[in-house]
């Protein structure tokens, strides 16, 4: 995940004067005959005395936009993933050598191409900025779910829908980033909870659009509603500002003049340092610390419980219950109920902890004006809810999901398993 953005600082008149100064003495920026490369090398190695906003109300500081403005960042960093699932049917029908498990392919590895992507997008986000990830990304993504469309294999089905999670995934990734970049600690939380449960919901809707979609046309139109999508949200995002304090500042700096002449627009040092730090860094991470390391697989492991459902859900309810393709699209709106569920209760719980955190430290915040932050590990007490509820809606589901019970009960389980998972989800944020 990208980390948020430092607290804004005041600059004092002494140092306004200097910063004046030094621009009247600092040599001629250097121009890039290309507007991507002017873009990037906006964004390296910045003159020290730009290292923060010129005051707490800088208008360019994403935190001072106007709400409607912030509103709309929040909106333009979620984008869905999963309206193919109902298709499977059809997929085996349009290739006949392939399996029921084997359609289950190019769902299973379009998630997988989620797990790939955020190690390249998060950095890069953090070395060139966020708005241009999006710029980038999202018609790379609408290509290839294009050419999942318009495949005639299967296995060219399959290359596609990889390429089009690896390129789909930074809307995941980076997301979180936009928003600590325009909502300050205080307003965050209902942001980010409607970020964070967004990609959940989405995918619960793309399946059931998905159902109506497969009834009326065939597999190859889920892939068009999505391109449709794409397409209208890389129009939105053409309109989007850079949200990256580093980025914003150095392309400040570069404005003003405050580059050192030896500066080039892209050297290879800094290419080397974004490779052996800013790539393997998380890797590093993950395989030296264990609470890293394990807290990223139980996290890992509850995700893909949630999308094995998104293949189970059709196949039991059509042949313990006789579900339509229409009906089971209506079952995954249990795990939308299950979300919502756990959104308020991440709502309450933020509300709980802040106030417990005012109470606690009262004269750190007579004395200085400011909460202090919470502690990492109290985002743990979500997932110490959420975990009981992951394998009582596995055993619930297991045992009861037979047409001898009511649907009503295994509904009921997957309403469990989307709450729960949710709020394990959370935790990790």
């Amino acid at each position: 995940m990208t980390s948020s953005i430092p607290s804004i600082s005041p600059v004092c008149n002494e140092d306004i004067s200097k910063i004046h100064t030094d621009i009247e003495k600092a040599p001629t920026p250097p121009t890039g005959t290309d507007g991507l490369q002017s873009d990037v090398a906006g964004t390296l190695d910045p003159d020290e005395r730009l290292l923060d906003w010129s005051s707490p109300d800088d208008s360019e500081c994403g935190q001072n936009w106007p709400l409607p403005v912030k509103i709309y960042h929040t909106v333009i960093a979620t984008f869905t993933a999963g309206i193919y699932i109902p298709s499977i049917h059809s997929v085996t029908q349009n290739f006949p050598e392939v399996s029921t498990v084997g359609a289950l392919i190019p769902f299973s590895i379009f998630v997988l191409g989620y797990a790939f992507g955020p190690l390249i997008a998060a950095p890069c986000s953090e070395t060139f900025g966020r708005r241009i990830i999006y710029w980038t990304c999202i018609p790379c993504y609408a290509f290839f779910i294009l050419g999942a469309g318009l495949a005639k294999t299967f296995p060219t089905l399959i290359i596609c829908r990889l390429l089009a999670g690896i390129f789909g995934s930074p809307g995941v990734s980076i997301g979180s980033g936009v928003i600590a970049d325009i909502w300050s600690a205080e307003e965050r939380t209902v942001p980010m909870a409607a970020f964070v449960v967004a990609p959940f919901i989405g995918t619960t809707v793309g399946a059931l659009v998905g159902g109506f979609v497969v009834k009326t046309k065939d597999w190859r139109w889920t892939q068009w509603t999505t391109l449709f999508f794409s397409v209208a949200i890389y129009i939105s995002c053409l309109f989007m500002q850079e949200t990256y304090k580093k980025t914003i500042l150095a392309r400040r700096a570069r404005r003003l003049g405050l580059f050192h002449s030896s500066h080039q627009p892209i050297s290879t040092q800094t290419a080397l340092h974004f490779i052996t730090v800013t790539l393997i860094r998380p890797i590093h991470m993950f395989l030296t610390e264990p609470v890293v390391g394990l807290l990223s697989l139980y996290v890992g492991f509850s995700f893909a419980t949630v999308y094995a459902f998104y293949a189970a859900i059709p196949w039991t309810f059509e042949r313990a219950y006789a579900f339509s393709i229409t009906s089971q699209g209506l079952v995954f709106l249990n795990l939308t109920i299950g979300y919502v569920i756990a959104v308020g209760i991440i709502l309450t719980s933020s509300r709980l902890l802040k106030e417990r955190l005012r109470r606690n430290n009262a004269a750190i915040i007579e004395n200085t004006g400011e909460v202090p932050p919470s502690s990492p590990e109290e985002n743990l007490y979500l997932a110490m809810l959420g975990s009981p509820f992951l394998p009582l809606a596995l055993f619930t589901f297991g045992w009861t999901a037979r047409r001898e019970v009511h649907w009503i009960v295994p509904m009921a389980a997957i309403v469990m398993l989307g709450g729960g998972t949710l709020l394990i989800f959370v935790s990790r944020s």
